[in-house]
């Protein structure tokens, strides 16, 4: 075999290995005026949000549940954002919730990482 074959389909090889090993990174999406309808936290700190209205053009192909973002809740940026997910959840307030783009995969989908959440006064 010739050796620019060879480098050819290494290089190709390479390509689709590395396409298949990257995470899935998408255009942020983001709801706004909506309602968290149900916040669910699981023993590893990831904590899932569902919306009343949910993006209108989801970064992430829907998982079997009902949540459209997700989170760690047990880092410090996390806490300060999961005291807001539970003060806009308690009080039903409005609000605007942006995802990073970036999915989180587990066996039964994708969820996008929430970025931030703003609570309408």
């Amino acid at each position: 075999m010739k050796r620019s074959t060879m480098t050819l389909r290494h290089l190709a090889v390479s390509a689709l290995s590395t396409a298949l090993l990257l995470p899935t990174l998408a255009a942020a999406s983001s709801s706004s005026n909506t309602k968290i309808n149900r916040v669910r936290t699981g023993v590893d700190g990831r904590t899932y949000v569902n919306l009343v209205t949910p993006p209108a053009s989801p970064s992430c192909p829907p998982g079997l549940a009902q949540e459209d973002f997700v989170f760690f809740s047990n880092t410090p940026s996390g806490r300060v954002l999961y005291a807001q997910v539970l003060t806009a959840y308690t009080t039903q307030a409005l609000v605007d919730v942006f995802g990073d783009g970036t999915c989180y995969n587990v066996v039964l989908g994708q969820w996008e990482n929430l970025s931030s959440l703003t609570i309408h006064p």
